[in-house]
């Protein structure tokens, strides 16, 4: 596949020989259409990041947005204890990275797009090494699904006495996948260092997390003679086959040193969970027995 602005200015001289103004008009569009569409989706994807296109020198800011209910648990920078602000550089591919970008990679912050294999390029401190993470198979699609029962999170609010009210409230809690479990032991099972990095979800391009920090805003009514429970839906990622290539710098090179597996597991998505309050007047329709939570541990 050849790069888009090479096929622009392909086609920008020879057909507007003789019309340099109107060609590069031209390109300022083809930019707009199809360079800023894929800077907004990476910025949407994380927040607090800084996203370069290198190929095109355009910059863009990661946007708050359904991110501000939840933060991914990033073990694997706090294990660095490292809270630098990354930056995230798109590239067409790594040898145009070594070519003309090698400066880059001798800051270890920094995290890679590389669009023409769809992959991520990110340091692991531990091996001292850069980690390329893509899909095995690049047609594998990346499942999100919901879990298949409803887990309450309050304890029971009744109204038995009362003339009835209207219950508004905020919610915060950790949710906490068992990877030991329903995952299973996959072969080649990812260590946390791959898992648990901004790589994967650049890779994947869904958000995905080991345990998430959740706010939810609960709002129902209840009648005189009614109860009611909060539930939530959490959503998990169905990861496909994995490929992870260990790189390592030398000379001004990347040069491969190991190739490995990963089969298919499943990680939380980071999205808030679909979440409902539940009223009946029959006891046995909730769970009474539940206690107010601020950690909810789940199989996957």
């Amino acid at each position: 596949m050849e790069k888009l602005d090479d096929i622009f200015y392909f086609q920008c001289g020879y057909m507007f020989k003789q019309n340099i103004v109107l060609c590069i008009v031209l390109q300022k569009l083809l930019l707009l259409l199809f360079v800023l569409p894929h800077l907004t989706f990476c910025s949407n994807l994380f927040d607090n990041y800084t996203w370069v296109d290198l190929d095109n020198s355009f910059t863009a800011t990661g946007i708050l947005n359904r991110g501000k209910q939840q933060k991914l648990n990033n073990n694997n920078n706090n294990a660095q204890g490292n809270s630098k602000p990354h930056t995230i550089y798109s590239i067409w591919s790594i040898e145009d990275l070594q070519h003309k970008h090698i400066d880059k990679l001798r800051n270890a912050n920094n995290i890679f797009f590389i669009k023409n294999t769809n992959s991520s390029l990110q340091f692991d401190q531990q091996s001292k090494s850069w980690i390329e993470i893509c899909k095995k198979n690049a047609k594998d699609k990346t499942f999100i699904q919901t879990l298949d029962k409803w887990i309450p999170i309050s304890s029971c609010l009744e109204s038995i006495h009362g003339s009835g009210a209207q219950i508004s409230r905020v919610v915060s809690f950790h949710i906490a996948a068992n990877m030991d479990t329903g995952v299973g032991v996959a072969t080649n099972f990812p260590p946390i260092a791959v898992i648990a990095n901004a790589g994967l979800n650049l890779a994947l391009g869904v958000r995905v997390g080991i345990s998430n920090l959740v706010t939810v805003s609960f709002s129902c009514t209840i009648n005189t003679g009614e109860i009611a429970q909060f539930f939530i839906k959490p959503m998990y990622v169905v990861i496909p086959d994995l490929k992870t290539i260990m790189y390592k710098l030398k000379k001004g090179r990347l040069h491969k040193v190991k190739v490995e597996s990963i089969s298919s597991f499943r990680m939380l998505n980071a999205e808030t969970p679909e979440h409902q309050c539940w009223v009946s007047k029959d006891v046995n329709d909730l769970q009474c027995t539940t206690q107010d939570v601020d950690k909810i541990d789940i199989d996957l």
